[in-house]
């Protein structure tokens, strides 16, 4: 169906989770309810700061796709964006997967956290650790082992296309064994109250780094220097939140 099939995909997709997910309010188990109380603004303020990088992660997606299309039209070509939608869209399959691990850690972060249990904190940080790191080490390997069936999922590929698209893949996906690391402690930070450190580390590989080593390598090494942007951004800011971490004390 071309674009519009994926056009309609993405509206099919979006619109059945959203569907899934009110099914909740309809069962038993159900403990959610609309409350006509006002809005606590101290809780408010509360709130912002620790929902801002998640909030900032989304917003900055949009930025950093059209500034790596455009870089890679101005070096590389159209072949270029072909070989980064792939990317892409395998990127979005990854980062569901730490996203659900980082998901599904966070409220028992929390909660431990909130009843001073600082050791079922650390336990359940060690398991989200070696969980997405695993995965990412997974992920990072089908480029080595099924490159050409990666590339096949979302285009019909050439002799040309695969020639050029193979090399890349194995550049770009290493990226995603700091990239679940990333992502995890981003969500450590936040379930644990500490904003700041949460919110340095989606900046940093959210907007800054991207943006920088997206304008910056092709224009000093050439075009297929850009490939090493998001390798780059990753494992830069999986070195910040290790300093971070080190920094942050529960008690």
């Amino acid at each position: 169906m071309g674009m519009a099939g994926g056009a309609a995909a993405t509206v099919m997709g979006n619109t059945l989770t959203v569907l899934l997910l009110l099914t909740h309010f309809l069962s038993a188990g159900n403990g959610l309810r609309f409350s006509r109380k006002a809005v606590s603004l101290k809780m408010l303020g509360q709130i912002l700061p620790c929902g801002a990088p998640s909030f900032l992660i989304e917003g900055a997606a949009g930025i950093i796709t059209f500034s790596f299309n455009h870089q890679l039209l101005r070096y590389i070509g159209r072949g270029g964006v072909v070989i980064y939608s792939v990317i892409a869209n395998c990127a979005l399959v990854c980062m569901s997967l730490f996203n659900g691990v980082s998901q599904a850690a966070q409220p028992v972060l929390a909660a431990n956290y909130g009843a001073k249990l600082y050791g079922r904190v650390y336990a359940v940080r060690r398991m989200g650790v070696l969980t997405v790191l695993a995965f990412g080490v997974l992920l990072a390997s089908t480029a080595y082992w099924m490159p050409q069936v990666l590339i096949g999922l979302f285009v019909e590929p050439d002799a040309a296309l695969l020639a050029e698209g193979v090399p890349v893949l194995r550049t770009y996906f290493p990226a995603f064994v700091p990239m679940g690391l990333n992502l995890f402690f981003s969500t450590y930070f936040q379930s644990v109250v500490r904003p700041v450190p949460s919110l340095t580390v989606t900046v940093l590989r959210g907007i800054a780094l991207p943006l920088l080593f997206v304008l910056a390598l092709p224009a000093v090494f050439g075009g297929q220097a850009i490939w090493l942007a998001v390798p780059l951004t990753e494992l830069a800011t999986l070195v910040a939140g290790l300093v971070l971490l080190r920094r942050v004390r529960l008690a």
